[in-house]
């Protein structure tokens, strides 16, 4: 059974208005269009991750329809992947890493697919790329790109197996790729740092501080699997142009989109 866009970005706009005019917080709303307010977790008070209880972004890796997303946007959830034609059709999710904030998602048709950069040549600095679908309700239901460059390899508080970038990123983004030269995909959004609980602890206004998986974490996760991870080398001076890499990749790259009303039973779910 597939859901046209049209009528699941109709059905959140008007739970979103109910929302706004409601006095007091909803904590347990659902729908039956697969989507539902958005939502933040906070993490150790100063990062975020963008929990989505509706959208989300994803990408194939593979030509059979394996797509990559956020774990934490279809934890225990029923899960759909918007194709270019508007029909959000059930995808499986089948493995997942909640550590790594990672799963690995499939739907039964052949789709154009990202490859993955070779860690080795990741580096500070370079020149990076996110195409996402951010808060469809307002900003409407196309992808959306952002350019940054790669600040540091370690994430939050250090992490080792995530990297912070600077590219403009909102709740939808997260599981869509960070994409560097060649169209690789060099990590996938997960987060960001908490700009409000920052201004209220230090009194300064810190903006796009974003985080991603990196790509030495994606490839251990899609280990195993026939036909994934296909890696290659990142060159170190291909020239980098938005308006080239978007028009390579973007049809790998699509919204993802959940429902809470009836939650799939966690343990029909293999966890890494």
């Amino acid at each position: 059974m597939v859901t046209p866009l049209s009528k699941i970005i109709a059905a959140y706009t008007k739970v979103m208005i109910s929302v706004d005019r409601s006095s007091q917080p909803n904590h347990s709303m659902s729908m039956g269009l697969l989507l539902t307010a958005f939502l933040l977790i906070p993490v150790l008070g100063w990062a975020e991750v963008f929990f989505s209880d509706s959208n989300a972004t994803g990408f194939f890796v593979s030509e059979s329809g394996h797509l990559v997303t956020a774990y934490h946007a279809v934890e225990n959830r029923k899960v759909s992947v918007v194709l270019a034609d508007g029909r959000a059709v059930p995808a499986e999710v089948i493995r997942y890493n909640k550590e790594a904030d990672l799963a690995l998602l499939k739907i039964p048709y052949k789709t154009a697919y990202l490859s993955i950069a070779q860690p080795d040549n990741i580096q500070i600095g370079m020149e990076i790329m996110t195409i996402g679908y951010p808060m469809i309700s307002v900003q409407g239901s196309s992808a959306k790109v952002a350019r940054g460059i790669i600040n540091t390899l370690v994430g939050f508080h250090g992490d080792g197996s995530s990297f912070q970038f600077d590219a403009a990123t909102a709740r939808g983004n997260s599981g869509g790729p960070v994409i560097g030269a060649e169209g690789l995909v060099v990590g996938v959004v997960n987060g960001k740092l908490h700009t409000t609980k920052v201004l209220e602890r230090t009194k300064e206004w810190v903006v796009n501080v974003n985080y991603a998986t990196n790509a030495a974490t994606l490839i251990t996760f899609l280990g195993g699997v026939n036909g994934l991870a296909n890696i290659r080398p990142l060159p170190a001076d291909a020239v980098f142009n938005v308006r080239k890499l978007y028009a390579e990749t973007h049809q790998a790259v699509v919204p993802v989109v959940s429902d809470m009303s009836d939650r799939a039973s966690s343990s029909q779910r293999a966890s890494d």
